[in-house]
């Protein structure tokens, strides 16, 4: 039994649960903390440290009967030996940075849905002890680095070492928030614009490689949605009506009247979404691979289900993203870690935070399925095959026989960052469906 010792005399013992795949089923995850509610008048950090018995220290990847092994010897046997096998190519992918102390940034991830329940915030020290913040009652999630304060809020307003755009970018005010965005015009505009939306916790070089085969015809515009990207992040409870009104806004300040819509997962829920709240403002609809193409989960009292999904669809890419979101033989799977790496390096703070796990959350308890009878758009609707971890496909499929009007595509040995994976297919394709040039329509 795993004990968290809280300082000022606090303590909780917490039931072990595995949460993860069963590559990584050794994570003992914590999925119940009822008596762990940090005091009120704490003023500091708030320390807790977990005490490790000998099965935890098993799984943490070296034995306790082993004592010839010292401290770094049994750090290196673990990132060598444990976790190969749910880092995939984390030596070329971090090299030392991860290998260095492999064994914090596995305490890290273990604490999280304490964290969650406390709605806090958390540090961990170079020797491995962590630090809690107490902060609103909403769900946290740790830094993805430890180099990413939790208690001062990141003001970039533009990538530093992450990659960025070629494209020219621009900020606009809506609703009193400052939104990055970039707006590409091709020569001639032969179609109306399009408005994509990028995915949860994302930003707008999501559709880096899509954009030239939307933008030779029509106007492109991506905003950061706030919360997410580079954009402001205000410290407020977040919600799928919030990111709404501020898409609205953004089309209100672009000028925009009549447009397109296409995004993938939060983005592509987002399109549907939109397109039944002011139906006669967009015309044609592309999501691929949509948040919401499930059963809706409600209440605290099924939280391990919950976060069972949330693992998929939510979790930092820095770890496993490449496991769940990229085919193992995509290329470029490698860089789009490096990539995630230093974008979430930049971004990470407490509002950060608030926005991951409140729109995480408000996702998984709702559905697309209840009203998508009456989204009368031509929809163009697309998924990966082995987007498998949330049975995506098999939601995708459902949902595409609520439609109407639904052209369904799947793509062979795709996962699901579409955009990423296969943005020149996917490209041509919205492209044709957006200026009807193909024979779309129901199925």
């Amino acid at each position: 039994m795993a004990m968290l010792r809280c300082g000022r005399g606090g303590s909780a013992r917490l039931r072990r649960t595995t949460f993860f795949e069963p590559a990584i089923h050794t994570a003992l995850e914590i999925l119940d903390a009822r008596e762990t509610e940090a005091p009120d008048d704490v003023d500091g950090p708030h320390r807790c440290v977990v005490a490790l018995g000998d099965e935890d220290q098993v799984a943490l990847g070296f034995d306790p009967r082993e004592h010839r092994f010292d401290r770094r010897q049994r750090e290196m046997h673990r990132a060598r030996n444990v976790l190969p096998r749910f880092l995939p190519c984390v030596e070329e992918v971090h090299g030392q940075e991860v290998l260095g102390d492999p064994i914090r940034r596995y305490c890290e991830s273990r604490l999280h849905l304490y964290i969650l329940r406390l709605g806090g915030s958390l540090r961990a020290s170079s020797n491995g002890d962590v630090s809690f913040c107490p902060g609103y009652r909403r769900p946290s999630l740790p830094c993805a680095s430890s180099n990413a304060p939790y208690d001062e809020e990141m003001t970039l307003t533009r990538p530093r070492r992450a990659p960025q755009t070629r494209h020219e970018q621009r900020d606009v005010t809506v609703n009193g928030l400052r939104l990055r965005y970039i707006d590409i015009r091709p020569a001639v505009e032969e179609d109306e614009p399009v408005l994509l939306i990028h995915g949860h916790s994302s930003r707008l070089e999501e559709y880096e490689e899509l954009v030239p085969h939307l933008a030779a015809r029509r106007r492109v515009l991506i905003p950061d949605m706030p919360g997410s990207g580079y954009s402001d992040k205000p410290a407020r409870n977040y919600d799928l009506a919030f990111l709404e009104d501020s898409l609205l806004g953004f089309l209100d300040e672009m000028g925009v009247e009549q447009t397109h819509l296409a995004g993938g997962s939060l983005g592509g829920n987002l399109v549907l979404r939109l397109a039944q709240r002011e139906p006669r403002r967009f015309s044609r609809l592309a999501a691929w691979a949509p948040a919401g193409a499930w059963e809706p989960l409600r209440g605290w009292a099924i939280m391990a289900r919950i976060m069972k999904r949330l693992k998929f669809m939510f979790w930092p890419a820095l770890y496993i993203q490449s496991r769940f979101w990229y085919r193992r033989d995509w290329p470029g799977r490698d860089a789009a870690l490096r990539d995630a790496w230093a974008y979430y390096e930049e971004v990470y703070g407490d509002a950060f935070h608030r926005m991951y796990w409140d729109i995480g959350i408000d996702q998984v308890e709702q559905s697309l399925f209840g009203d998508a009878s009456d989204i009368g758009h031509a929809v163009y609707l697309a998924y990966g095959d082995q987007d498998t971890g949330l049975s995506m496909d098999q939601g995708v499929q459902h949902l595409a026989t609520l439609l109407p009007k639904v052209h369904l595509r799947v793509f062979e040995g795709a996962r699901h960052s579409l955009a990423n994976e296969v943005p020149a297919e996917l490209g041509r394709e919205v492209d044709a469906f957006l200026s009807e040039t193909a024979a779309w329509g129901p199925r």
